[in-house]
């Protein structure tokens, strides 16, 4: 085990910096938002002058589309309950994590050890219902169960149709989990971490004749590692990547991930080892929507979404 020192110094520098290179993501997010904002307006202007002059009734072009938030609203009460009242997998997944234990002791690996957790969020609204200590744009969770809860959803705003509706650069949630290794000797570290992922995923764009709407919902994963401030990027797995401007699914995510990485260390000094899940959504034109979701619990309240790390192991290539 770390004292507790070298762990409170070694997750302050790891977040410090997750947070300052999230905010730096942010502002360029922004910046690239406000670009959209000033072109869509200039063309629009341009567009509704060329109807007029056409004399296209934009009015009844919109009118058409009148109903749509009514019918994405009866859409999403028959999909979500499907998608959310589900068997809880808590149990089931303790006892995967049982099978963990012979394995790894019979393995030549030690396990690292984990020191926290942080979520991140372009609005701290996301962390509605999540306990922690909060900052802007982070929460660090102070939940001990070791489930790490994030998910993000966007409605399409706009006229019916979309097609006056701004373009888009989405600011995506972020959930960090960090181990912490020390490694005993110098040499090429070996690093494997298993991340169980509980969730579902919407994506909804009626995109037809005369509209211009669109849905998004993405979800990633990756494994990095740090060293005496020196960052290095492993494995990385796409959990969904749906981008469509005529999009009807959605579907239910019950994996468990296996990521891998290995770097250069030196003995003696701490290697923090971080997993980070990643969740975006952006949708364009009324009824249309997009959900990426590790975090929703059954009315019952029983917890069905949610990101597990119940191991991350090291041992030298």
């Amino acid at each position: 085990m770390h004292d507790p020192e070298t762990i409170r110094k070694e997750l302050e520098s790891v977040r410090q910096h997750d947070i300052e290179e999230y905010e730096a993501e942010l502002a360029r997010a922004r910046e690239g938002m406000a670009r959209l904002e000033d072109r869509s307006r200039v063309i629009t202007r341009r567009l509704q002058k060329t109807a007029r002059e056409h004399k296209v009734d934009l009015a009844a072009l919109h009118a058409v589309h009148g109903d749509e938030d009514e019918v994405f609203s009866a859409y999403l009460d028959e999909i979500r309950p499907r998608l959310l009242e589900r068997p809880s997998s808590v149990e089931a997944d303790l006892q995967i994590k049982a099978m963990y234990a012979p394995a790894l002791d019979a393995a030549a690996v030690e396990r690292a050890e984990p020191i926290g957790t942080l979520l991140l969020a372009p609005d701290v609204k996301h962390f509605e219902g999540l306990e922690g200590e909060r900052g802007n744009p982070w929460l660090i969770p102070t939940s001990g169960s070791g489930r790490i809860h994030i998910g993000q959803s966007y409605s399409g705003s706009g006229t019916g149709s979309g097609c006056w509706g701004v373009g888009y650069v989405y600011s995506p949630d972020a959930a960090n989990v960090y181990y912490l290794y020390t490694p005993p000797k110098t040499g090429i570290l070996s690093v494997q971490t298993w991340t169980i992922l509980h969730g579902f995923w919407i994506a909804r764009a009626d995109d037809g004749c005369f509209t211009c709407k669109n849905a998004k919902a993405y979800a990633r994963m990756q494994v990095s590692t740090v060293q005496n401030n020196i960052w290095q990027y492993g494995d990385s797995f796409t959990i969904c990547d749906i981008d469509s401007g005529n999009v009807d699914t959605y579907g239910i995510i019950d994996k468990g991930i296996h990521l891998y990485t290995s770097r250069p260390v030196l003995s003696g000094a701490p290697v923090t080892i971080r997993v980070s899940v990643v969740v975006g959504t952006m949708a364009k034109g009324s009824g249309s929507y997009a959900e990426v979701d590790f975090k929703s619990k059954a009315k019952n309240g029983s917890e069905l979404n949610y990101i597990w790390t119940p191991c991350v192991v090291a041992s030298y290539v």
